[in-house]
């Protein structure tokens, strides 16, 4: 006998509840297709490195979800590293280091990042390509590693807030001549340590400076909506303003910063975004 039509109608909504059961169990049970291992030692929700910052910045922004890990993690899936570089994640099951190399991985596998540049012209692009640079070579080491590392007031908070907790008091030697020594070293070797602190902090004015330029009114450098390079921009911004050295008459990076009312109404902009979403922590 022929099935009425409103037994094929409560077929087919027994199979759709099935369906959408399956999906939900399928999603809330598959592993992450990313998972990133950086730096943070602290309760904050970005990484200390702007490097690892902006891999997580630009996941947030596109809505996808991943797994994070400390570099000490003994975690059996934590991403490692194999040149010593930082930060490392696996995407889809494949291990990759350096934050550029990881961006382009995921502009490749997962949809929800490629999208966010739908709306960017090829000229946007060349300019964008042309600022990672600049924040790279020259933001990095002015406004970022000069407070924390060389700066013996920016170094004292670099202390307390990274290493107070993990070494002994009377051991602050050994990280002070070890890794302060070593970033200083870096610090040199990139041509920074042979200027003056002045000639520094002109260069810093004039990188943010240009950033502001290019930002001007708009409410991302995408536009009206978020694009990948604003992970980027935002990661070594929001790292420069959470800076607690304020420093006065512009001797310090972030004050240089606060100067620049767009930038900052721009790091809060793409904060609210960023910190919106959550990512799963691993434990160990």
């Amino acid at each position: 006998s022929s099935k009425s039509p409103e037994s094929t109608s409560n077929r087919r909504r027994e199979y759709q509840s099935v369906l959408n059961v399956v999906q939900h169990t399928e999603s809330s049970t598959m592993p992450a297709r990313v998972l990133l291992a950086g730096l943070q030692q602290t309760d904050s929700e970005l990484d200390v490195s702007p490097f690892v910052a902006r891999v997580a910045a630009v996941l947030h922004l596109a809505g996808v979800d991943f797994k994070y890990f400390n570099m000490s993690s003994k975690d059996k899936d934590k991403p490692r590293t194999t040149n010593g570089k930082h930060p490392a994640a696996t995407v889809d099951g494949k291990t990759i280091t350096d934050s550029f190399a990881i961006m382009n991985k995921l502009k490749e596998c997962i949809p929800q990042v490629k999208e966010l540049d739908s709306h960017i012209s090829p000229l946007d692009h060349a300019t964008f390509h042309a600022m990672e640079t600049m924040l790279a070579e020259s933001v990095y080491w002015t406004s970022l590693i000069f407070p924390r590392w060389i700066d013996d007031e920016g170094y004292s908070h670099t202390f307390q807030n990274y290493f107070a907790k993990l070494v002994p008091r009377f051991m602050k030697f050994l990280i002070d001549w070890q890794v302060r020594g070593t970033m200083k070293q870096q610090y040199k070797s990139a041509g920074f340590g042979r200027m003056p602190v002045s000639l520094v902090m002109a260069r810093v004015k004039n990188d943010l400076e240009s950033m502001s330029i290019l930002l001007g009114k708009k409410k991302f450098f995408g536009g009206d909506s978020p694009c990948i390079f604003d992970a980027t921009a935002f990661a070594f911004l929001n790292g420069i303003h959470s800076n607690p050295v304020r420093g006065t008459d512009g001797e310090k990076p972030r004050q240089l910063l606060l100067s620049f009312t767009n930038l900052v109404e721009y790091i809060n902009r793409v904060g609210q975004l960023v910190h919106a979403r959550k990512c799963t922590k691993s434990n160990e």
